[in-house]
């Protein structure tokens, strides 16, 4: 997953100057709707061999060791939710990827109206003009089960490891139970804020999605490691 989070100190002047674009983006959720109850997919996490892998082993890494994390730092973050979250292991197939198969009965345990489905947490090296260095993230989709409404986020997951799971474990929950963050123009000056620090927001933004699992996914970034069949 290639996801991109340096932007250039030129182009927040320019984002500045011109102020060009829509600052805030309708949510697919109002903002301090909760997505309870939910069920949540957790990914297991496969590592691509051949050449490309073995060059990009060092990078993954962190990505790698966040996703074997993920599984028990969601679990400890949920506890005192009155079971309104569960939980279903699914396998990736990085081969031929498919959407996850919903786990029907485990949903209707706790009536879930939300179905969040991550993919494996990854990392990439971020370059810029004057630094480099390797950033986690943790992607994931939430479907509203009743209408069909989609959005898709992604949260940090640095430095890895337990420490880098149990961060995104906590805000995704954080913004499960609401409120999120205001959806941001990423051509906004108020997105370069954001990204600065402010507004203040402990959750996730969740982009609204109009396209089907099986269709070409939000953006470029969303097309590595899509989920397989759940188990």
């Amino acid at each position: 997953m290639r996801l991109r989070f340096a932007v250039p100190l030129l182009t927040f002047a320019v984002v500045l100057l011109t102020g060009c674009g829509p600052a805030v983006i309708k949510p697919p959720f109002p903002l301090e709707q909760s997505l309870l109850p939910a069920t949540i997919y957790v990914p297991d996490c496969p590592s691509e061999g051949g050449f490309s892998g073995f060059m990009n082993a060092a990078d993954g890494a962190m990505g790698q060791s966040a996703c074997r994390a993920m599984a028990a730092a969601l679990v400890e973050k949920a506890q005192g939710l009155d079971g309104k979250v569960k939980f279903v292991a699914y396998k990736v197939d990085l081969k031929a990827p498919k959407p996850v198969e919903p786990d029907t009965s485990v949903e209707a345990s706790n009536g879930s109206r939300y179905r969040i489905v991550l993919r494996p947490a990854s990392s990439s090296r971020i370059r810029t003009d004057r630094i480099s260095y390797v950033a986690a993230t943790e992607m994931f989709t939430v479907l509203d089960i009743a209408t069909g409404t989609r959005g898709w986020a992604t949260v940090e997951a640095s430095p890895g490891g337990v420490p880098g799971a149990t961060k995104a474990a906590e805000t995704i929950i954080a913004g499960v139970r609401g409120p999120r963050c205001e959806v941001l123009n990423s051509f906004s000056a108020r997105t370069a804020f954001h990204v600065l620090g402010e507004p203040k927001c402990t959750t996730f933004m969740l982009y609204p999605s109009h396209r089907d699992d099986d269709d070409e996914d939000e953006d470029d970034d969303a097309k590595d490691n899509k989920p397989a069949k759940a188990n």
